[in-house]
């Protein structure tokens, strides 16, 4: 039954960026208030990187929120974080668990995926936000279709520098006009 699923997520995951009528924009990051990150248990090493931008982002006053993806053979460090696996992925291509459905709901004024690489379950997420601006690796169609912020990265393993750099520029967004 998983087997029909994973084949239909594409396709579901298209429907949904299309039928999601949010608003995008960019916001002041000064001003912003909620921040939404997304990404994937790959090692110990990741997962503390995440709680360190947690960490600094809870200093500058913004609220932050965390879901993360636990492939298989994958350890969730600390249970610190929400997470879903692959069996919260329905027979149609849809992913089933609640938690996750309440996280794309949320809108926050930045929702940061911290994966240096596309992940069809993780973009089906993106696809459901209502989050202002989504921020996330170069890439290129389909995959730029999920992002208003996407970082160029030059070494695809290098999750600090990818961390560091999305830092670095959401800090530096200004809405035209400002």
């Amino acid at each position: 039954m998983l087997f029909i699923g994973k084949k239909l997520l594409p396709w579901k995951t298209k429907i949904l960026a299309k039928k999601n009528l949010s608003a995008r924009d960019t916001v002041d990051f000064r001003e912003s208030k909620y921040i939404g990150i997304l990404y994937s248990v790959e090692d110990r090493h990741k997962h503390d990187l995440i709680t360190d931008l947690v960490e600094t982002l809870e200093e500058e006053d913004k609220v932050v929120d965390v879901m993360t993806f636990l492939g298989k053979d994958r350890e969730n460090f600390d249970f610190k974080y929400d997470f879903f696996t692959i069996k919260d992925l329905s027979w149609s291509g849809k992913i089933s668990a609640t938690h996750v459905i309440d996280f794309s709901n949320k809108k926050f004024d930045y929702l940061l995926y911290l994966d240096v690489e596309p992940s069809l379950l993780l973009e089906s997420v993106l696809a459901m936000s209502r989050s202002k601006c989504r921020v996330g690796p170069y890439s290129d169609p389909p995959h730029s279709d999920f992002y208003e912020l996407m970082i160029r990265i030059e070494n695809k393993t290098d999750i600090d520098s990818f961390i560091d750099q999305v830092f670095f520029y959401i800090n530096k967004v200004v809405p035209h006009g400002n």
